[in-house]
């Protein structure tokens, strides 16, 4: 399973994360693909073909109209870091994803595609559709 983080996640995170689940899954930075610059309306709407789950520390990317359209067009299971995730420094942002991902992972073989997801500042996954 291919799982996509975002910019609002540490590009050093994702690389961490890679090197501990592969080769059972493989953790990709939206940077490997595309320009840091990159709208997030543009790199949602050219994942479509791809299969992988994204995760995302922009939990406002849910709320906005045109983002929310881009996102649900592009098929992909989500999960959305929630309040809180990205004011933590990155050391306890690596050991509390590091703890999350077999969670992250059985969400994802137990829910439909498109499913759309909240990991709350504890850890705690909440089905949001």
């Amino acid at each position: 399973m291919t799982f996509l983080f975002d910019n609002n996640i540490s590009y050093k995170i994702a690389k961490a994360l890679h090197i501990l689940v592969e080769p059972e899954h493989e953790v990709i930075h939206l940077r490997d693909r595309f320009r840091e610059s990159t709208p997030d309306i543009d790199w949602l709407s050219k994942i479509r073909k791809w299969d992988c789950v994204v995760i995302t520390g922009d939990y406002k990317i849910g709320k906005n109209p045109a983002q929310r359209k881009a996102l649900s067009k592009s098929g992909k299971t989500t999960f959305f870091l929630k309040k809180g995730w990205m004011n933590q420094n990155k050391y306890l942002i690596s050991s509390k994803m590091i703890k999350i991902f077999p969670d992250i992972v059985r969400a994802v073989k137990e829910s439909k595609s498109q499913s759309f997801f909240g990991v709350t500042k504890d850890g705690k996954i909440e089905r949001l559709n």
